[in-house]
């Protein structure tokens, strides 16, 4: 029918507007959390991976969409980061309290069944109360600036995973990639975007298929040739050989070991090293 076809080049016009968006306004979200270890004491890459790798569990625990978990550590990353530049410490105390205030911000916006405060606080074990979790709810918002919608590496992923066509296989194992590289502080350094795709190529290579397919080139905002899409892709392939002794993955593992995620988690990583 005339009026499917209208609506459906409506949604493609409009899904290509939110990607010209989202590409055009990634730079401003980007640059704030590179190298902000370097100004807080009490938070180093080693403990910054272990809090992510717990934020992660929680979502896993609580089912939260991937979206929710993308946004959080992306807002948990940028306040810490927003504190860096204004030189104010985040006491050692308060890194959880900001990770699980984090999270309880992006599930208000971003999920439909709310879970109660309660047991964002329980699942600290007791080490902050709902009172804390709300004070410091209103400290975070402002130094975001009430800027939540940001574009997430989930948004892009998805966006690649459309173009490419790629196989439900393909799909997890793009996902795997991704989450086990939240768990990495030296990533922060390239753009969500960027990550996606080295995320997506890695994982059709991985399976046996053409990483890059020529007929989508004109589509992507970035070249094999690009020095920068390069070792971005070197460091995912990294990430994916080193993954079963990561000691932070456990529950990354686990979440991708069974037949509804086609046992991404067990997938080999390619013999050879991609070189930078």
């Amino acid at each position: 029918m005339p009026g499917n076809n209208d609506g459906d080049k409506h949604d493609d016009d409009e899904h290509d507007e939110r990607v010209r968006l989202a590409f055009e306004s990634e730079p401003e979200w980007n640059l704030a959390v590179v190298d902000y270890l370097e100004k807080q004491d009490d938070l180093n890459p080693s403990m910054r991976n272990i809090v992510v790798a717990w934020m992660m569990d929680v979502c896993y625990d609580f089912r939260l969409m991937r979206e929710t978990m993308c946004l959080a550590l992306m807002h948990f990353d940028r306040y810490m980061a927003l504190c860096a530049d204004e030189n104010i410490h985040v006491a050692r105390q308060d890194i959880q309290l900001c990770a699980v205030t984090c999270l309880v911000i992006v599930a208000k916006v971003e999920e439909v069944d709310m879970l109660d405060i309660k047991d964002y606080a329980q699942i600290c074990s007791g080490a902050y109360t709902c009172e804390q979790i709300t004070r410091m709810e209103i400290q975070v918002l402002h130094r975001l600036g009430f800027r939540l919608h940001a574009p997430s590496r989930m948004f892009f992923l998805n966006h690649y995973l459309a173009l490419f066509q790629t196989s439900k296989r393909c799909r997890c194992l793009a996902y795997f990639l991704s989450e086990m590289a939240f768990i990495c502080y030296e990533m922060l350094k390239y753009p969500s975007s960027l990550v996606a795709l080295c995320c997506v190529c890695l994982a059709r290579e991985t399976l046996g298929q053409h990483a890059w397919p020529a007929h989508i080139a004109t589509h992507l905002r970035y070249s094999t040739d690009d020095p920068c899409f390069r070792k971005c892709l070197c460091e995912i392939y990294k990430i994916h050989y080193n993954a079963r002794t990561n000691k932070l993955a456990s529950t990354i593992h686990r979440r991708f070991a069974g037949e509804t995620a086609c046992y991404a988690s067990g997938i080999a990583a390619l013999p050879q090293a991609h070189d930078e």
